[in-house]
């Protein structure tokens, strides 16, 4: 099924991710890797793009969205964050309120 990007998804989000520990005690704050927006351009259902960005980093995303019960997206961020290349796979999946 060929189509837009879901207008649901377009616009601007709050990225935060964190490290997996498995001790239950441990502080909730001591748990943040990394926060930041993500931008999700308007495209083709195939084309998925958009940037992943935060204060003085930005990765640039690419990717697809598939249709079906979950909705996913798919796609990876690639840039240069202090002189390092960066690149990161994400995996999505949209889910009613």
């Amino acid at each position: 099924m060929m189509g837009k990007v879901p207008a649901v998804l377009l616009g601007t989000w709050t990225y935060r991710s964190f490290i997996s520990d498995p001790d239950l005690g441990a502080d909730f704050n001591s748990l943040e890797f990394g926060r930041g927006n993500i931008r999700i351009d308007k495209g083709e259902m195939q084309q998925f793009k958009g940037l992943i960005y935060g204060p003085g980093w930005q990765l640039t995303l690419k990717g697809g969205i598939t249709y079906g019960n979950p909705l996913t997206v798919r796609f990876q961020g690639k840039g240069l964050v202090g002189g390092a290349e960066w690149v990161y796979d994400y995996l999505g999946y949209l889910v009613n309120e």
